[in-house]
């Protein structure tokens, strides 16, 4: 099954614009008042959208805010890339730029909720700015989505407003460090909770149950055939005195042995293979009723 991802961020050019035009696509766009960089920017981004494509990821692209809600509350995705600023849609109000990618992941969880989806939509929220305010690394991760650094430079971005403070180098320096760490542990985090994830959970259930049953039938068929080895030991003691005037005491001993093995050993594994099979049940159940094997 292929992968489906929801790539949301205003950086990225249409399909429809070939390569060599987006340039002069973009700055048209923008009336020419958009920086090199942030040009270059949307370049870039196509680069990546297409790399994804390429390793054999269905890639839905969504490069306005309108359109990146729609398909986060109408379609389910396995992988939603989230870019946090919405700087470049010049349809957004300004006070709602700066954290509109919030608004499309929370978007994504009603939605999630109200199909009350079996499997969630893995989210990653892409900024440059984490370098810069460690807290929205914070911020993602208390949200359960993996923070992920968009490498930019300052003259990627979108140019920075009149009466905005100047730039701090020792401090971007210290917040670098800062989302640095803050990334490690949202990677490890995130990690950890597909680790633990019902879906995870489930199938490792089901492996139980299916060695549990494959178990049973094995203890079921032994169990069987040493009640029929006891059945024919005893026949042969009977014929034996029957027919051939025969002693049978070696031949009752073994039928006695093999007859008592039954209850002792194989009627013991029997149960404790049934317990498993309940147990993986049970479990399942609790993951949920869809789960249930036929």
């Amino acid at each position: 099954m292929v992968t489906t991802i929801l790539f949301a961020d205003d950086q990225i050019p249409e399909d429809k614009i070939p390569d060599r035009e987006i340039s002069e696509a973009i700055s048209q766009k923008y009336d020419g008042k958009a920086s090199e960089g942030f040009v270059r920017a949307f370049v870039k981004m196509r680069g990546i959208v297409g790399e994804l494509r390429e390793r054999g990821y269905d890639v839905t692209v969504a490069n306005t805010y309108s359109q990146a809600m729609n398909l986060a509350a109408t379609r389910h995705f396995d992988i939603a890339v989230i870019d946090l600023g919405w700087f470049g849609d010049l349809k957004l109000a300004d006070d709602a730029q700066s954290a509109a990618g919030w608004n499309i992941s929370a978007e994504i969880d009603k939605a999630e909720a109200r199909r009350a989806a079996a499997t969630k939509t893995a989210q990653i929220i892409y900024s440059s700015r984490f370098a810069r305010n460690p807290t929205i690394g914070e911020m993602a991760t208390k949200r359960g989505a993996l923070p992920f650094y968009k490498v930019y430079s300052a003259d990627d971005s979108y140019p920075d407003r009149a009466g905005a403070e100047p730039r701090d180098p020792a401090k971007e320096e210290r917040d670098r460090d800062a989302a640095n760490r803050n990334s490690l542990a949202a990677a490890v985090g995130f990690i950890e909770h597909l680790i633990r994830a019902p879906g995870t959970e489930m199938n490792a259930a089901l492996d139980v149950l299916a060695d549990a049953r494959k178990s049973e039938k094995r203890w079921e068929t032994m169990t069987i055939g040493c009640i029929i080895a006891s059945v024919v030991l005893v026949a042969i003691s009977v014929v034996s005195v029957a027919v051939f005037d025969k002693p049978v005491t070696i031949v009752s001993a073994v039928a006695g042995a093999v007859t008592g093995l039954v209850p002792a050993f194989f009627f013991d594994q029997l149960k404790a293979s049934r317990k498993q099979i309940d147990g993986a049940m049970k479990r399942l159940h609790e993951l949920g009723p869809s789960s249930k094997p036929d």
